[in-house]
This record gives C-alpha cells, structure tokens and sequence, in this order.
C-alpha cells in the first residue's frame, strides 16, 4: 500500500507539473498573438533581428572550431596514419599499404639521421636531424614544391636523391656512409628533407623511424576504422595513430571557439532587448491583472520567459532551416577556412545554445520589468 501510496504521489506531480507548463506555454503563446495582431511591425523587427543573429552565430560557430577548420583546409596531419613498427618493412609490405583503398594518394617512409648539412643550414635549423624520405608512388600528389619533385623511371632504380637549394651546389652526398648523386633541388619546404627513390632506401638498409600512408580527403568515421583495421591486421605489431585521434584531440579545444561565438551571438542580442522591452511594457497591466487575481511575482517572470523561449526556438529553428538551404548557395562562399562541414549535431547545439543565450540575456531584464510593472500598476489600479 505504501508503494502505491508512493506512486500515486509520483505521478500526481508529474501531472501537475505537465499541467503547469501546458498553462504557462498557453499564455505565453496568446500573448504572442497579442504582440502580432496589435504591434506586427516591433515583433516582426525583434523577430527579424534575432533570427540574422542566430544566423551569424551559426557561422562563427562552424569557422571558430578547430577541427572544422583543418577539416575545411584537408589538413595533411587530417589524412594521415602515422605507423611505427618495431620490424623492417619490405617493398611489398609498403605497396599493400599503398593499395588499400583509392583514397590512399602514397605512402611516406622516413628514416632520422644525423644533419650532414650542418655548415650548408642556418643556425636555427643545426639542432634538427635530417629526414631521408621516399615515397611508394614517386610523390602521388603529396608534394607541390618548386624544382624537381619526383624520380624519373631510370632515377627509381639508382641511388640518387633530392635536396633543398640552400645545401649549395653539390653533385653527391654521403647518407650513412651510402654515396648518392644529386639529381634535382627544391625549394619552399623544409631545409632538414633529403627526397631518395624508395628501391634506394630499402636497399642501403635505412631504418624506418616512421610510415605514414596519406589520404587524398579527410576521411569520415567508417573509412578512418575501416583502414585502422586493415592496416592492423597487416602489421600486427605496429603502433597506429589514426586521423580521428588528432580530430579528437582538436575538438576538445573548441570550447574557446565555442564561448567566442556565444560571446558575439549575447551582444547582437542584447541590441534588441529594447524591441523586447516595449513588447513586454505593452502587457504590463495583464501582468497587473494577473497579479491582482492571486499570481504572484514568479508565475508573470515565467510565462515572459516562456514567451522568450518561444520566440527565440522559432529564430533558431528558421535559421538552422536558412544555413542549411542556403549553405552551397551563399555561406560556403564566405566561410573563412572554405567548404565547412556541419552535422546535425552541430545543428543541435547551435539551436539549443541561442536558446540559452537569448533566455540568460532577457532573465534579469524580465525580473526587473516584471516587478517594476507590478508594484507601479496595482498602485495605480487598487
């Protein structure tokens, strides 16, 4: 009996509340309908201005995250797996890794040692090892910088390699003691990269310190663990560091992303209060009715907030449908890092944040209003 006791007392308030809320959305919906019918043109401005708000919060919001932008850029380090193995890797171990999916643009390999350029480098750059790098596909789009960026057919079968212009006018060098002929210069890339053809480097027994196979695109959730799988099973050994890690790690330093854009959408919307104000100073002798009837001080705040609430979900819901029709059409034009790519989630928050917002902007302004209202209209109306 003390358990049905329990329950009827449970779901009496849940009823209740229910009850309480359907009320309060009630009025505040009919007062709504009061401010179109009787002051279209203020609600119609406040309106207006908080939906271009919502709008421009959506905007800033996708341009101020960190992984959108690199994202939006195709960022190389949002493509790439980086593997480090324990075991030497063969020419065929490397041309798999080349071939497991069409979006695999090549695959890098790259041994650290020590800087024989030091007297050719700037001081700055004498700490930093040299890199030999060489690529399974003979740099499959990875590399666009000036001078010569890949190995002929003939070149791919000799020792030769590939230096920065500023090591000087050099016809050969010595890597770990393996003499190589220089074939070609580049510039507008790091001074500490030496380029050699991929048979050169398995063969004069340089160790790999990593292999990274890069992707053309940033690869979505089900292709970043469909490849993480294939490339374990490949090399079951191995340390993998996947594009979705970094992805991730970017994504919890958003928030500051997220507070700026919230920080532009309270100004824009602190400027239409006042639309919001006569609005509400429109209704203060209903409020003093209300009051008179038995309301007190808190139900009025309420169903002002609820009205608020109601309003701004209907900005935020008509500019969430404005962004997503318009986007191809207009804001990927001007969005700052290019094609953003926005979720539903992203969506989501955008609209239940502008409604937080628009709902902690109007708070101490309604409370004030609502208890100024009262106190002077009951004096005037007892």
């Amino acid at each position: 009996s003390m358990v049905l006791l329990y329950h009827f007392w449970q779901y009496r308030a849940y009823f209740s509340v229910r009850c309480c809320l359907r009320k309060y959305i009630s009025l505040a919906s009919s007062r709504i309908k009061h401010y179109a019918f009787h002051n279209a043109l203020i609600i119609a401005m406040f309106m207006f201005g908080i939906t271009i708000s919502a709008i421009a919060f959506i905007f800033f919001y996708g341009n101020s995250m960190v992984d959108k932008q690199n994202e939006a850029r195709n960022a190389l380090q949002y493509r790439t797996f980086i593997i480090h193995s324990t075991n030497q890797l063969n020419q065929e171990i490397l041309k798999k890794l080349s071939n497991l999916s069409t979006s695999v643009l090549d695959v890098r390999v790259k041994c650290e040692i020590e800087n024989p350029f030091i007297s050719h480098v700037h001081e700055a750059m004498t700490p930093q090892p040299l890199n030999i790098i060489s690529l399974v596909k003979n740099n499959n789009a990875i590399y666009s910088y000036q001078g010569k960026n890949s190995f002929t057919k003939e070149e791919l079968h000799q020792n030769v390699a590939i230096i920065p212009m500023d090591y000087g006018e050099v016809s050969s060098i010595l890597l770990e003691g393996n003499k190589f002929t220089v074939v070609g210069r580049t510039t507008n890339f790091d001074l500490n990269i030496v380029f050699i053809p991929l048979h050169a480097f398995l063969t004069n027994g340089f160790n790999q310190s990593s292999i990274e196979v890069i992707l053309d695109s940033v690869p979505s959730r089900h292709t970043n663990n469909k490849l993480l799988r294939q490339i374990s099973e490949l090399l079951p050994d191995a340390v993998i560091s996947d594009p979705f890690e970094l992805i991730q790690a970017d994504q919890s330093k958003n928030l500051e992303g997220i507070v700026l854009s919230s920080g532009v959408f309270l100004i824009s919307i602190l400027s239409f209060l006042s639309l919001f104000q006569y609005l509400v100073s429109e209704n203060s002798y209903e409020n003093a009715v209300y009051s008179i009837v038995g309301a007190d001080n808190k139900s009025v705040i309420i169903i002002t907030l609820f009205e608020i609430i109601i309003l701004s979900s209907a900005a935020a819901f008509i500019a969430c449908i404005v962004h997503v029709t318009c986007y191809d059409l207009l804001f990927v034009k001007i969005n700052i890092y290019g094609s953003i790519r926005y979720s539903i989630y992203d969506y989501l928050v955008c609209f239940v944040l502008e409604i937080l917002i628009s709902f902690a902007a109007v708070l101490p302004f309604v409370c004030y209003s609502s208890t100024h209202s009262l106190v002077e209209m009951e004096r005037r109306f007892r």
